[in-house]
């Protein structure tokens, strides 16, 4: 037994006197509980303070709840309470355990009422109701003006932790208001088996004052000098073993043990301020010295390390009781008087704690004033948002599906439902991600490479997830939902099929690229590993569709089943996405943990800036309604593979009538003043690359949304909840149906129409280009679009113009995206808004909802580039080149359906289309030195 069990098994319980939130997050605080070292915690404004000023950890809630207008006062008791419910919570299976006799968690009143009774009592009440947690305790200083405080809280059903006590006097008339309180109660017909109090004592704060006296004493040299010398550290623990005393007396008497028998319980004493502050006494020394049976020690974070090391876990409170009395005789013989001293020390705490508080609350608007520069330009709309997010219930709707806050037709209806599945995934797969890691463990160690083959929603979330959570020590992840032949030699270059694991996901039905991906990657897996291939192989998918036959008629035995994988679905919370990022390494544990813990925080009864998830979505539609719809995305490095499936939340169910935002993703960050007034900018900020920028921009009076997020897995997946709920009711706000996919649908039904036609002739629509040269073709232009040019010059030229009468340009390649590529199109889209004042948008050809089809104020220019070398498809007429342009194509009819301004390109090859950038990006700063002269 260890000296912490045996301290508590004394008797004696030890709580820490302290609170952290990066226990809280990290689970530490959980932990110690689990582990039978702590039994409770107490807090006070000077440790809230402390944490809040000297770390980050308050940061995420304090810049959204200044956002949202609150004052310093309400900012700093949200902080606290919500610290406390998590503590509590932490404590929750300790206090059911011992039925409600330990596990406590202490938040005080506001010192600023100490001397006012009703204040106390109203604050005590409002405490004990928000925070609302059977184990929670409401500290109450017991000055005179608290004693009849401490009385009415407790009759009025409230734990209580009376403290402040230095003085035995004080202690008694403690006891006595606890005790007039329990009867109170019984006399109102009230219970008390549930109402539990402690009485905290001061210690070392009792030596620190006498010893300063007794040394004055020693100095002067006289008789009294030698009885002074004995009473150096003696007094305090000589205090507290006399209170001990009259707290055995009180609580066997026979006033007590009346109320016991009607489930009354003790009010034990608890030791308070007990670090040594003297080097001259031992670390543990106010511990050591005050072990008894119903008490409780509270103990600094040093001062619990150093009793766990080397303290000395004895009955030590009950002993010496004729020695305490002797010595508080003698310190009274001195001319000493500890009832004076204890009323400067009660005076002198309060004091101080009020001084803490008017402290933090300055803290606090500083952090808070420069918090709302961020989004002040959008502060009124917002506020009106939440505002109408409460009034309308739209939090608690959310959670009881109901789907008539986005759609009112019955078969939209079933739809949305359907589609609001993502809400309860992370709570279902905390019960089953054990077993995905458990798979992932048992994975053969000489696999070094995962092939995820699949088109739709599901394995694009997988991807991105796999990129975010990916842990160095994991296996190579390879993805591929495109028919690009170079993607596909790619990856066979990359891999060795015996080194490798294959995971296929069933995607949107009728999708017609995955039968043809996972049939090529078989043949080179079956011309390797021959009857062995099926072991390298796991399939997700539904029974009875196509993936799940397949595999069953190739003899694959890892077969996973799972809802199938819908345009819908891009939950990070389910099979398909979390067993790629399981298999890479990722610490899926945590994410889930993270995802449920945000879940919770945006639960029905949470409103307003309380709920981030609601605060996310004001911000969003504030800024629309703001004439702010393009929602310009940053991020640190570790956050960037995040952007994209961000910006496909919030593509999703923008439609012919144009409602809903327009996502711009790596466009590179420009100074405040190249930008218009219809930007919003978020950040995810993890290091503060953007700060300067972000500096820039809150000059510029331009909204930037802060999201401040750790790269560790619970953090992510806290701010991938964050998102999902921020955008689905954002776009109910904006009266958006999230479900209404048409223009991905229609590029999916184009593709169809292709696919047979490759089917019947082995051959693409014939396109008459409107213009051809030097390996470029102008295919197709939209809205009866001329063009009379002759040369790559005036095709630039043609698509500047077009660009600004439309008012953006959208890029949609279809070639992989090397580095140089990606930096020429930064220079070209750097170009377009600084010098043109255009905003331009990049998509590829991977999985996306739609992000430009849709739109009728940018020019969609699909940049189609003919691969380096085809790839033959077996048994069939045509190749994955055929198939790849037929994807450009069919992007291509849909946003001619959609009446969108759309220019086609055809290179071929791949440096055509980098050159064509450069001239591109030549032509625009042209336009603007012409404009200039």
């Amino acid at each position: 037994m260890d000296r912490i069990q045996s301290v508590h098994a004394l008797g004696q319980s030890l709580w820490l006197d302290n609170i952290r939130r990066d226990s809280l997050d990290s689970g530490e605080l959980a932990d110690q509980v689990a582990a039978g070292e702590l039994r409770g915690a107490t807090s006070n404004p000077t440790l809230f303070e402390r944490a809040i000023v000297s770390s980050e950890n308050y940061a995420v809630d304090l810049r959204r709840f200044a956002q949202a207008g609150w004052s310093a006062e309400r900012i700093f008791v949200q902080l606290a309470v919500d610290d406390i419910r998590a503590a509590a919570d932490a404590f929750l299976p300790l206090f059911e355990q011992t039925n409600g006799g330990d596990g406590f968690v202490s938040i005080d009143v506001n010192p600023e009422f100490v001397d006012d009774t009703n204040k106390t009592v109203e604050e005590a009440m409002r405490l004990w109701d928000v925070v609302n947690r059977p184990n929670a305790m409401i500290k109450i200083p017991a000055t005179l003006a608290g004693l009849s405080a401490i009385e009415s809280s407790i009759r009025a059903g409230i734990n209580v932790n009376a403290t402040l006590i230095f003085s035995l006097g004080r202690y008694i008339e403690v006891m006595e208001a606890y005790m007039g309180g329990l009867e109170g109660r019984l006399e109102a017909g009230g219970s008390l088996d549930h109402i539990s109090s402690v009485a905290s004592y001061f210690v070392s704060r009792i030596d620190i004052a006498l010893d300063e006296q007794l040394q004055e004493i020693i100095q002067r040299g006289e008789a009294e000098g030698e009885r002074a010398s004995s009473l150096l550290g003696k007094v305090a623990i000589a205090n507290c073993k006399l209170a001990y005393a009259q707290f055995v007396a009180t609580f066997q008497g026979e006033r007590f043990q009346t109320l016991a028998t009607r489930g009354a319980r003790v009010q034990r004493p608890l030791w308070a301020s007990t670090p040594t502050h003297s080097p001259e006494y031992p670390d543990t020394y106010y511990v050591d010295h005050l072990i008894g049976p119903d008490t409780v020690n509270t103990l600094s974070e040093t001062t619990f390390k150093a009793f766990k090391d080397h303290g000395t876990p004895e009955l030590t409170l009950p002993e010496n009781i004729s020695t305490a009395r002797s010595q508080l005789q003698a310190l009274d013989d001195l001319g000493i008087s500890l009832d004076t001293v204890a009323e400067q020390l009660e005076r002198q705490c309060v004091s101080e704690l009020s001084a803490s508080y008017r402290s933090v609350l300055g803290t606090i608007e500083a952090k808070a004033s420069t918090f709302q520069k961020e989004l002040a330009v959008l502060e009124p709309k917002m506020r009106e948002t939440l505002a109408e997010l409460e009034r309308d219930d739209v939090g608690k709707r959310l959670w009881q599906e109901d789907a008539t806050l986005w759609v009112e037709r019955d078969r939209e209806k079933a739809q949305v439902r359907r589609w609001l599945g993502w809400l309860s995934e992370p709570a279902k797969m905390s019960t089953g991600v054990a077993k995905l890691t458990r798979f992932a463990e048992a994975v053969d160690p000489a696999i070094t490479s995962l092939v995820l083959i699949g088109s739709g929603g599901g394995t694009f979330t997988a991807k991105v997830l796999a990129r975010i959570l990916a842990s160095p020590n994991g296996i190579d992840l390879h993805t591929i939902n495109t028919a690009n032949p170079d993607d596909i030699r790619a990856i066979k270059r990359k891999i060795a099929p015996e080194a490798t694991l294959y995971l296929l996901v069933e995607s949107s039905p009728g999708d017609g690229i995955e039968e043809q991906l996972l049939s090529t990657f078989w043949e080179q897996a079956v011309r390797k590993l021959e009857e062995q291939t099926g072991d390298h192989f796991v399939v997700i998918a539904k029974e009875g569709f196509k993936l799940h036959n397949w595999a069953v008629e190739k003899g694959i035995q890892k077969i996973i089943e799972a809802d199938n994988q819908d345009d819908l679905c891009l939950s990070p919370f389910n099979i398909t996405s979390l067993l790629p990022a399981a298999l890479a390494g990722a610490d899926i544990h945590s994410f889930v943990q993270g995802g449920v813990d945000m879940t919770r925080a945006c639960g029905p009864l949470e409103n307003g800036a309380q709920n981030p998830g609601l605060f996310l979505s004001s911000v969003l539609a504030a800024a629309f309604r703001s004439g702010r719809d393009k929602v310009t995305l940053f991020a640190d490095p570790p956050l960037e593979p995040g952007l994209k499936w961000i910006e496909c939340l919030l593509a999703a169910g923008r439609g012919r009538d144009e409602r809903g935002f327009i996502t711009i993703r790596d466009e590179p960050p420009g100074s405040g003043n190249v930008y218009g007034d219809d930007r919003l900018f978020v950040y995810l900020r993890v290091s503060g690359s953007l700060d300067r920028r972000l500096a820039e921009w809150i000059r510029a009076d331009i909204p930037v949304l802060v999201l401040e997020t750790s790269p560790c897995p619970a953090s992510i997946g806290e701010m991938l909840v964050q998102w999902q709920i921020g955008a689905a009711i954002a776009q109910h706000l904006l009266s958006v149906n999230p479900t209404a996919l048409d223009a991905h649908h229609r590029s999916r039904a184009e593709f169809q129409h292709i696919l047979h036609r490759l089917e019947r002739k082995g051959e693409l629509p014939q396109i008459d280009p409107l213009w051809q040269g030097d390996g470029v073709q102008l295919r197709a232009a939209s809205r009866g679009r001329k063009f009379t040019g002759d040369g790559l010059s005036e095709v630039a030229d043609f698509i500047l113009t077009e660009s600004q009468e439309a008012g953006g340009l959208g890029l949609r390649f279809f070639t992989p995206m090397s580095k140089t590529l990606q930096g020429k199109v930064r220079r070209l889209r750097h170009t377009l808004r600084d010098q043109l004042g255009l905003f331009s948008l990049a998509s590829s050809a991977e999985y996306d909802l739609g992000s430009a089809r849709g739109f009728k104020d940018v020019v969609n220019l699909i940049l189609m580039v003919k691969p380096r070398k085809d790839e033959a498809i077996a048994g069939k007429k045509y190749t994955f080149g055929q198939l790849f342009e037929g994807q450009a194509l069919s992007d291509l009819a849909a946003m001619k359906e959609y009446e969108s301004p759309v220019l086609y390109l055809y290179f071929d090859a791949q440096k055509r289309l980098s050159d064509f950038l450069l001239v591109l990006t030549e032509a625009a700063k042209a336009r603007e030195s012409k404009t200039n002269d």
